[in-house]
């Protein structure tokens, strides 16, 4: 049987259900996207502090990594369909909730500080759970073509959003973003219910802590798991919190204004879209570790060359060049982890996984304590260094683990 660039390409889509579980990753990606650009220029709009709009985005961090580890123990416990059916009721309502106070002049800091904490939450149960069941469906053969699937779209759906957000901004206001944002999280509700109750998952009559603690022991014998969720930790923790800086980079650095801030996100979609592409057309390769640990390397180097150009042109670059290298590095840590943890277990180690995802909003307020003393350029290159140093670190154990998956084992 020969396998062909299409086969390759569209491999994910011949498991039914995958459709719909792509759509509602994308709507939840819209739905943040949008949500993301409206709350960190409201919270620059109101303090002028980048410290603030690093801490707004702290507080979701923090809340997605104290609640993704409870996520991902009902993620193993629980029907999957049903957790993420209730992440994306709930956040549909607190965006309206935001919306109205936003169009009637009633938003203040504290409101948006509360919004942040409810996102991380629903983020937290969410991500485990559609993690999981999109292993669930498509199986281990199909998952790196699935991930690289979620992330292409997520690359389209970043740059239509962003530049969506941005002119929203400009003409309308904040308030609409969030408006939009709701509506999208209700289609992505209705898309769940398309997709097949997930099975609830064997009972063993432990408690829920002693479920929660048994994901912990896991991962610490586990030496493959603790090398891949501490270079997360690592990429996670430095290099995406970047992130949090691009509104004082895009008013007070590059002096590009709101539409220039939203392009900025639309020139990281570009960026994620290339990236992804690439891993769907370049198939399951045996190195994907290898790859995945070199790409975080290249993107704590980009990230340092981000907060040293002052050419506007070469900082959309340079933007760019970051998300290839990001994608690269998400695609990979996205299929690995499920492939090297077992059936048992999964959901516990996603949790984890999703755990380590939020410290790139809580290391929003490392950087943006560094930037108020030191400026958001500096912090930045701050940021990409400690980034480049701990991948390179984290490095040598890569080839370990390719060879483990390569013989089918769980760690």
């Amino acid at each position: 049987m020969t396998t062909t660039a299409d086969s390759r390409f569209t491999a994910a889509f011949k498991v039914p259900g995958f459709g719909w579980l792509l759509s509602i990753s994308l709507l939840s990606w819209m739905s943040w996207i949008l949500q993301s650009l409206a709350q960190g220029w409201l919270v620059l709009q109101i303090t002028n502090s980048a410290f603030w709009v690093g801490a707004s985005v702290g507080i979701r961090g923090l809340a997605q990594v104290v609640l993704a580890i409870p996520g991902g123990a009902l993620a193993d416990r629980l029907d999957r369909r049903a957790l993420i059916l209730v992440s994306q009721a709930l956040s549909a309502a607190v965006a309206v909730t935001v919306a109205v106070l936003v169009l009637t002049d009633g938003i203040r800091l504290w409101h948006l500080l509360a919004f942040m904490a409810f996102s991380g939450l629903f983020s937290a149960l969410e991500r485990p759970a559609i993690t999981g069941l999109v292993y669930d469906v498509v199986g281990a053969t199909r998952l790196l073509n699935a991930g690289a699937f979620r992330f292409l779209g997520s690359s389209a759906i970043q740059i239509s959003s962003a530049l969506l957000g941005g002119a929203l901004l400009s003409v309308l206001g904040a308030g609409h973003n969030f408006l939009v944002a709701a509506l999208a999280y209700t289609a992505g509700a209705l898309c769940v219910l398309r997709v097949s109750p997930s099975a609830r998952r064997p009972r063993s009559g432990e408690s829920f802590a002693a479920t929660m603690r048994g994901g912990l022991l896991y991962v610490w014998q586990a030496p493959s798991l603790r090398h891949l969720l501490l270079l997360s930790v690592a990429i996670e923790g430095f290099g995406f919190a970047y992130l949090s800086m691009l509104p004082v980079m895009a008013r007070d650095v590059l002096q590009v204004g709101r539409l220039g801030y939203g392009l900025l996100w639309a020139i990281a979609g570009v960026g994620q879209l290339v990236a992804a592409a690439t891993a769907m057309l370049r198939g399951d390769p045996d190195n994907k570790t290898r790859m995945m640990a070199a790409a975080a390397v290249a993107f704590g180097v980009c990230i340092v060359g981000f907060g040293i150009a002052r050419w506007i042109p070469l900082s959309f670059i340079i933007v760019a060049a970051i998300h290839v290298a990001g994608t690269t590095y998400d695609v990979g840590i996205y299929t690995v982890l499920p492939l090297v943890a077992n059936d048992a277990m999964r959901g516990r180690v996603l949790g984890l996984y999703a755990s380590t995802l939020g410290l790139n909003q809580l290391g929003g307020l490392a950087v943006g304590s560094i930037a108020a003393l030191t400026g958001a350029p500096a912090a930045i290159v701050i940021a990409g260094a400690v980034t480049m140093v701990c991948a390179a670190a984290l490095f040598p154990g890569a080839k370990r683990i390719d060879q483990m998956i390569r013989d089918g084992l769980h760690a």
